[in-house]
Order: C-alpha cells, then structure tokens, then sequence
C-alpha cells in the first residue's frame, strides 16, 4: 500500500474511533413525546431539568441522577437507550418517552423571566405541532405569569 493510502486509512480509524468515544450528553433543551402523544420539553442543566408540558405549563425545576444508563428523577427510574446524540429513547415502566435535541427556536434555556412566556409558548406550539400535530392556545394565564418556583430535590 502507497504511504498516502495508508495515511489516509489510519486517519480515517483514528476520527471514527474518537467520534464514536464521544460522550453523550443530557445537557440541552429536548421535546419530548409519551406514547400517549402527550407534548413537553425539557431542559437538562448538568443535574436540574426544567420541564414545560402542554397541559400544566412550567413545571417546578427538578434534580436529577444519571446512573449507569439509567436516569434518576424523584422516585422514578428512566431506563436511557441513546438512538444518535441527538435522539434518546426513555422507559419506566409503561410509560415511553421519546426525546429529540431542539436545535432553534426560543427555549426553556432561554426563558430567564415571565414576560417572555409568550414567545416561548408561540415556539413551543409549532415545535408541538411537527412532533404530533396538536396545537395549543399561546394565551398566558395570571398562574403562567407567576415567579418561577425554586428548585425540588429528588427523593432518595
């Protein structure tokens, strides 16, 4: 083999084997679909998530475990299975949740105060409507209007 192609080669191994090392993360805003086709998404610091679902608005921020492959939220335990890095599978029990990474649009990272309610549900609604055709009305209650709630740790 010329010394070119076997440059090439070993470099070709080297980028798909570092690829392949690459850990997956959490981190970041996720829509998220139950297989009742109920929408939410989340938002995964390094171990709080933030949650905001269709039918009760913004969820209190919540503390969180990954262990093993497995994902520790209040007395539940999520199995993981990662499909790509941008696509993560979730099941407890009955109950299967399918995550997909937002990649644009206003997000719950991007939500610091109330006032901006209105522009995260206009975002959230299209975001709802790609991944199960339901659309919501993008009116903000007096209780979606309120400080958002401290943080609530896990049981352990």
């Amino acid at each position: 083999m010329q010394p070119n192609i076997k440059l090439t080669i070993t470099i070709l191994w080297a980028v798909l084997i570092l690829s392949s090392c690459q850990k997956k993360s959490l981190e970041g805003n996720w829509a998220v679909v139950d297989n009742q086709k109920n929408y939410s998404e989340m938002y995964f610091t390094e171990n709080s998530i933030r949650i905001y679902h269709e039918k009760t608005g913004l969820i209190p921020v919540l503390r969180y475990k990954v262990q093993n492959d497995s994902l520790k939220l209040r007395n539940r335990s999520y199995k993981i299975e990662w499909r790509d890095p941008n696509s993560i599978t979730m099941r407890h029990k009955e109950l299967t949740l399918k995550l997909i990474r937002i990649q644009s649009g206003f997000t719950l990272s991007d939500l610091k105060n109330p006032l901006q309610n209105k522009k995260y549900k206009v975002d959230f609604n299209k975001r709802m409507y790609v991944h199960t055709g339901k659309e919501i009305d993008v009116s903000i209650t007096k209780a979606q209007k309120a400080v958002e709630p401290d943080v609530i740790d896990i049981k352990k």
